[in-house]
């Protein structure tokens, strides 16, 4: 994460507003081959399952729907992580609302997150 940017984690996922863009990750605890993550519906991925993962998410309320792929990374401050990158938006003040999916596996809908991207 850059410096400055300001992360918040709810229920197992971090979210931040850095560079005027939207950033997802999942902190995970690694256990053997196994990635543990707190995010209901997740619980515990191989490396194959966080290649398949993707973050399915609006920003205006369900009108229009991205996909982001997951990538695991080592991050200095943070450890390993799945990243999702840099996440299209709708609109610059919104609210975040997604899942996470891989082929067989659909987490519930998460919308904690209210943003506003400085201009």
């Amino acid at each position: 994460m850059a410096r400055g940017a300001s992360l918040r984690t709810i229920r197992g996922i971090s979210y931040s507003v850095r560079s005027g863009k939207l950033h997802v990750n999942i902190p995970l605890e690694a256990r053997g081959s196994q990635f543990v993550t707190a995010v209901s519906g997740l619980g515990s991925l191989t490396k194959r399952q966080i290649q398949e993962l993707r973050y399915r998410f609006s920003t205006d309320r369900g009108r229009t729907f991205h996909e982001a792929r997951g990538r695991l990374v080592y991050d200095e401050q943070l450890g390993a992580i799945i990243d999702f990158g840099d996440l299209e938006t709708s609109t610059l003040v919104g609210s975040l609302e997604g899942c996470f999916i891989t082929t067989n596996l659909r987490t519930p809908i998460f919308g904690d997150y209210v943003f506003a991207i400085p201009d």
